[in-house]
């Protein structure tokens, strides 16, 4: 659960991030960023947040992943993994984890859905 809630927080500040820069930004187009070398070299960024934490432009929840978003064009475009419950009369076999994969498109200004494609994706041979 932690990991869940690490991985909202850490989207929030980066959503933020991403639209409290200038509107003439860099982009962050692919994973890591321009040059896939995770440096950011936008001026003017703020260096310390305020007492009470950076303004939350808007909210999305989503589910673990590897993947970091891209940002290009408006849109930011993430991919995580939602777990599914077994159904318990259909039990998976041990070591299954049931769950699906998504990739989505959200507009920067808002957070709202663009686009997704989401697929079934059992983890096998987990402890």
């Amino acid at each position: 659960m932690q990991s869940l809630t690490s991985s909202r927080f850490v989207f929030s500040v980066i959503v933020f991030v991403l639209l409290a820069a200038p509107v003439a930004a860099s982009e962050w187009p692919q994973w890591l960023g321009e040059k896939r070398d995770a440096v950011w070299n936008e001026k003017g960024l703020m260096t310390k947040f305020p007492k009470d934490g950076p303004p939350i432009v808007w909210r999305k929840p989503i589910g673990e992943g590897y993947a970091g978003p891209a940002v290009t064009g408006g849109r930011i475009y993430i991919m995580d993994r939602v777990k599914t419950a077994a159904d318990p009369k259909n039990p998976q076999p041990r070591g299954t984890a049931l769950g699906t994969e998504r990739v989505q498109c959200l507009s920067a200004s808002d957070g709202k859905a663009v686009w997704n494609h989401s697929y079934d994706c059992p983890y096998t041979n987990v402890a």
